[in-house]
């Protein structure tokens, strides 16, 4: 399900910022322009929930409607609204590399920033730690397990993704990192040793051979 947000200064409780997501969008500082990127960084950030548990159309026309309410020209946004990284529009931006190449570039700068790196962690870490979410989250991967047609788009985009882009070498990159394969290791024994985790893997290695079983009645 989908949500319509709000963000406003930390320090004045204005709102300058209104927009639809899922999942963790609200809290992300990803892919945002630079008017809001100014704000954030000069006021911070407090982000309220407005509307909940809408469709995609539902929180696209509610999106629509509170930033003619506020006025385009008291927001961040740049566009009036109802049109999100799923419409006709923004994919044929997508479609131009050069525009993806300037999205990728604009990123990994903005990675760079200390700050920046550390306001993402918090966000996604505030996210996680909603029972809300998590019951959602938990209840979205026990409905995908069974759902075969989904998880072979997700096999097949992955794999034409390295099939494009045979050059990025960026987890041969992060996988030689000393610090990262320490904190991976750490995190590995902590996992492994609960109890929990070990009778959730059991049913997930289950389930996995089960629908590869069904997979391939639905292939022959």
């Amino acid at each position: 399900m989908a949500y319509v947000y709000g963000h406003y200064k930390a320090d004045t409780g204005e709102l300058f910022y209104i927009g639809k997501g899922v999942r963790n969008r609200a809290w992300s500082h990803y892919c945002r322009n630079k008017h809001w990127n100014n704000v954030v960084n000069k006021h911070g950030l407090e982000v309220k929930i407005l509307y909940d548990g809408l469709t995609d159309e539902e929180a696209y026309e509610k999106e629509r409607e509170l930033i003619a309410e506020v006025g385009l020209q008291n927001l961040t946004n740049i566009m009036e609204g109802g049109e999100g990284p799923t419409s006709a529009g923004i994919r044929r931006m997508f479609e131009d590399p050069e525009y993806r190449q300037k999205i990728a570039d604009a990123n990994r700068e903005k990675a760079k920033d200390p700050e920046w790196r550390k306001k993402q962690k918090e966000g996604v870490r505030k996210v996680m730690q909603d029972p809300e979410w998590g019951k959602k989250h938990k209840e979205g991967c026990q409905k995908n397990v069974g759902n075969i047609e989904k998880n072979k788009k997700i096999s097949a985009g992955v794999k034409s993704y390295w099939d494009n882009n045979p050059d990025d070498d960026r987890n041969k990159r992060i996988a030689q990192d000393p610090e990262w394969q320490k904190k991976q290791k750490e995190g590995i024994m902590r996992v492994t040793q609960d109890p929990e985790w070990r009778r959730k893997q059991k049913e997930g290695i289950r389930l996995y051979w089960e629908n590869k079983r069904k997979l391939k009645q639905t292939e022959t």
